[in-house]
């Protein structure tokens, strides 16, 4: 009896200390810069680069951390690649013509310190986004192109948040 209220104490002290480890959010604080040049693209679909480069500098201007600068004035240097870009049918109508369609883009993003070298985190996130389709060329261009401005600024946003930076 008096083992097994040992064994409760100890198990009682671990929970209520914790094991130590815990996630850890690197912020860019306001007075540290960072670059976010333009974004390569690997795929054959033009101007996606220049999307989501877009996006994550109005991302990072607009949560109010440090200031983007050139690369060579930069604390932190945001870089990445557009790695593919595909769209594919993802819905019918009732009379099994094609209603919707989705775009997935894959980007490879890294974040290092510049004076360094060292970086702070790496890696290759994909989304998609959903568009409706329409027999109106026009209409249908229209959509795809919003869509390709979402999926760019969710990409921006999970860029922002798997790095660990509040920007």
């Amino acid at each position: 009896m008096y083992g097994f209220i040992k064994v409760l104490i100890l198990i009682a002290f671990a929970v209520l200390t914790g094991c130590g480890y815990g996630l850890v959010k690197r912020d860019v604080s306001r007075n540290q810069t960072i670059a976010i040049p333009l974004f390569g693209n690997k795929t054959f679909r033009p101007n996606l680069e220049s999307c989501v480069t877009e996006r994550l500098v109005d991302l990072f201007a607009r949560t109010g951390g440090g200031r983007v600068v050139s690369p060579a004035n930069a604390d932190l240097e945001l870089t990445g690649d557009i790695l593919d870009y595909s769209e594919s049918v993802s819905g019918y109508n009732a009379s099994d013509k094609v209603a919707v369609y989705r775009v997935v883009m894959t980007v490879e993003a890294s974040l290092r310190e510049r004076k360094s070298g060292n970086v702070l985190w790496k890696g290759v996130l994909r989304a998609g986004q959903d568009y409706p389709t329409s027999s109106d060329l026009a209409l249908k261009l229209n959509a795809e192109d919003a869509a390709r401005r979402e999926l760019c600024r969710k990409l921006a946003e999970d860029i922002e948040r798997e790095s660990g930076n509040s920007f």
